[in-house]
């Protein structure tokens, strides 16, 4: 009884396996060379599709089947197709397809023999770029343009969008005699300098991308413009200046020193006095300031202020804050032995006094928690004319 079963089994097994096989073959029939002589020239070999601005190239090596003598590249679902001649003697064959809407594609190739046999079909992808692309680009963005008090240009650029393929971007402006000059500048490259430009005069740049690495086109934004540049901002002498503070240690420790270019001099609070502290200095003149540098002496780098406030005035009485850019509360000093920090602040603010408002410090145990310690202090800016 268990034999007829085993062998009744083997024959339902062999049945569905032939039922099968033979779906399979009609499934593809049409593409496996049967014995009734049917010809099938040589297919597409090694196609490589380059995407670009409502068009799109394919391109494939002819073969070794010197019958064929022509190609049909269907898309959409075999709706539209274009056909290419290819001539003897020819070792790549190339097809530009245009115009075409912005959309994926996938692309299926048949090549033919002078009879009408069809090969089997091989099947490309790529995307094709368009107006609706072009929208989602951004041009770079300059946090800071100017000139300084030389005659030198100065940009100092945002982070380029790389992840969407911008590769340069396309700068042009007029040097000092009045010639214009175009620059292309890297998307790593963070500030541009140059020696010479017409003052009074403005800028213009666009981005270009390029989406992918089998891309026909560059795609640029359009452009971007600054009528006019103002000074940029650059190291402020500090001869004449004049410092005052809430306290000192003693004589030798006084505002003064934090501006004498000396990181092993400092200014020191009295040890005796509470926060807050504060140390102020008279520019003599009115500043345009970007930015604030603070640096730590070498000594005990910690037993100094942490929390702080970038104070300005026109009078030395009555004073404005400008709090850090990115929404903070307060500006940090880190606790960094002769590392001058900078610290940026927003639209460049005019003034003529200017004050670090201490709030804290950076030691938490008695008794080093109650005094301030800076050892050099610096202003970029330029001054208003």
């Amino acid at each position: 009884m268990k034999t007829i079963l085993k062998i009744m089994v083997l024959v339902a097994v062999t049945i569905v396996c032939c039922t099968a096989c033979k779906d399979m073959d009609s499934s593809y029939k049409e593409y496996i060379v049967p014995n009734n002589g049917r010809t099938y020239p040589g297919k597409a070999t090694n196609p490589v599709t380059y995407s670009g601005f409502n068009k799109a190239k394919i391109t494939w090596l002819r073969g070794t089947d010197a019958n064929v003598v022509k190609a049909r590249i269907f898309w959409n679902n075999y709706t539209e197709s274009v056909e290419v001649d290819i001539p003897s003697g020819v070792d790549t064959v190339s097809c530009l397809i245009e115009p075409l809407p912005e959309a994926p594609y996938s692309f299926i190739i048949h090549t033919y023999d002078a009879e009408g046999n069809k090969s089997v079909p091989v099947e490309v992808s790529c995307i094709v770029y368009g107006d609706q692309y072009l929208s989602r680009l951004l041009g770079r963005r300059i946090e800071r343009a100017g000139y300084y008090n030389d005659g030198r240009l100065y940009i100092r650029w945002g982070a380029a969008d790389i992840t969407n393929g911008a590769i340069a971007t396309e700068l042009e402006y007029k040097d000092a005699a009045g010639n214009p000059v175009q620059l292309v500048i890297k998307p790593t490259e963070q500030v541009t300098e140059r020696s010479s430009f017409e003052v009074g005069s403005g800028i213009r740049w666009r981005t270009v991308y390029v989406p992918d690495s089998t891309c026909l086109d560059n795609y640029t934004t359009d452009w971007l413009t600054i009528d006019h540049l103002g000074r940029a901002p650059e190291p402020m002498s500090r001869a004449g200046w004049t410092g005052t503070c809430d306290s000192q240690q003693n004589a030798s420790n006084s505002p003064a020193q934090t501006l004498d270019g000396i990181r092993t001099t400092q200014w020191h609070s009295d040890p005796n006095r509470a926060y807050p502290h504060w140390i102020a200095f008279d520019m003599k003149t009115v500043i345009a300031v970007e930015n604030v540098i603070l640096t730590m002496r070498s000594a005990n780098p910690t037993n100094t202020f942490k929390n702080f406030m970038i104070q300005g005035s026109m009078d030395g009485v009555t004073w404005t804050d400008y709090p850090p850019a990115d929404g903070s509360q307060y500006y940090n000093f880190k606790p960094l032995a002769e590392v001058p920090q900078t610290y940026t602040l927003e639209d460049i603010p005019e003034m003529q006094y200017i004050r670090i408002y201490m709030f804290n410090s950076n030691v938490t145990a008695s008794p080093n928690n109650r005094y301030a310690v800076l050892a050099e202090f610096e202003v970029y800016g330029y001054p208003v004319e």
